[in-house]
């Protein structure tokens, strides 16, 4: 039990970022998430709810449990509907649609709209932290829509992070992304040294579930520059490494 409803937000906020980031493997995964679906009736403070809805939609996406996600969402948005929150919570809610969006391929052509949504917003708000994010969901989104020249716009407007402090994450990500794009456009080689440093940015940071999906992109890299054992070895790490933190999907 918590002192008081404040409290127990911060703390699942907490939990779920770990979850999300860090050890998803964690076999309390189930408790914290049924708190976070219980807080809105805790605390009247929807920013702290969308938090931790957040997070455990994350969690929740690449554990590739989609339908659960989509709940969550759902779920987020209204709050936001019902109950004014920060421009900063609307904002990353449609990031996170975008990436619930992308995973089904029923509703991909709704990531982009989520995408144009989140930059709207950005813009009317001068809030813009979450811009990048956006952008690298603009990439998603097209590459899934087979648009390669829209995803390299995107792509050019995100520009190449600098790597520093806290900064790990979004440059494996953005690096992870454009080898997706040099697979797609017919270059292979290059694909390969993308997702190798991306895979070494992510080791650095310490997200395993991450390095699960990197892995599996450099082996596709690999692969296609015909590097068939290297790629083998890529996919075998995978496994182990899926199998360690509970992800079902990607060792699927």
């Amino acid at each position: 039990s918590f002192r008081a409803p404040e409290v127990e937000a911060s703390v699942v906020t907490g939990m779920t970022g770990i979850l999300a980031w860090r050890k998803s493997e964690r076999p309390d995964a189930g408790a914290w998430l049924e708190a976070t679906h219980a807080l809105p009736r805790k605390t009247a403070n929807r920013d702290a709810c969308v938090r931790a809805y957040t997070n455990s939609a994350l969690f929740l996406i690449w554990r590739g449990e989609f339908g659960q996600a989509r709940l969550l969402i759902d779920t987020m948005r209204t709050m936001i509907e019902s109950q004014p929150v920060s421009p900063l919570r609307i904002v990353t809610l449609k990031v996170v649609e975008a990436m619930g969006f992308s995973s089904s391929a029923a509703d991909r052509a709704s990531a982009l709209l989520s995408v144009a949504e989140g930059l709207d917003t950005a813009r009317e708000t001068g809030v813009h932290i979450m811009t990048p994010m956006l952008y690298l969901q603009g990439v998603v989104g097209s590459l899934n829509e087979g648009d390669t020249a829209k995803a390299l716009d995107f792509l050019r407007k995100t520009g190449p992070p600098a790597v520093g402090a806290g900064r790990r994450v979004d440059v494996s990500q953005y690096l992870l992304l454009s080898a997706w794009h040099d697979l797609l456009t017919g270059n292979a080689p290059r694909a390969v040294v993308s997702a190798t440093r991306s895979l070494q940015l992510i080791e650095e940071a310490g997200v395993p579930t991450a390095e699960t999906v990197i892995r599996l992109g450099l082996a596709v890299a690999l692969y296609e520059s015909g590097k068939i054992r290297e790629a083998a070895r890529q996919l075998a790490r995978t496994e182990s490494l899926a199998a360690r933190i509970g992800n079902a999907y990607a060792v699927y």
